[in-house]
């Protein structure tokens, strides 16, 4: 099931965020003794982060469930939804 957008309530208003394509990346990651690995990288970017609540800074909760990562923000971490930009 792809979701087309997901829509947030802040106050009486009602955003809608649409659905991002990403390409998976790769990263040469150093190790220790080895000549090091090529590992998968997805990088998040976008003023759409903010307006989902996600502040620079802030510690976020990476689950795989189902096929899918679903990223939260850490317990304890204020939700802020405001306008980006």
């Amino acid at each position: 099931m792809l979701i087309e957008s997901m829509e947030q309530v802040v106050g009486n208003e009602v955003r809608a965020f649409k659905q991002r394509t990403l390409t998976v990346s790769e990263r040469h990651q150093e190790r220790e003794m080895t000549r090091g690995v090529w590992v998968p990288e997805l990088r998040l970017q976008g003023l759409w982060l903010k307006r989902a609540g996600f502040e620079a800074g802030a510690r976020v909760v990476v689950d795989y469930v189902d096929d899918k990562l679903v990223i939260s923000l850490s317990p304890g971490q204020p939700v802020c939804l405001k306008e980006a930009g």
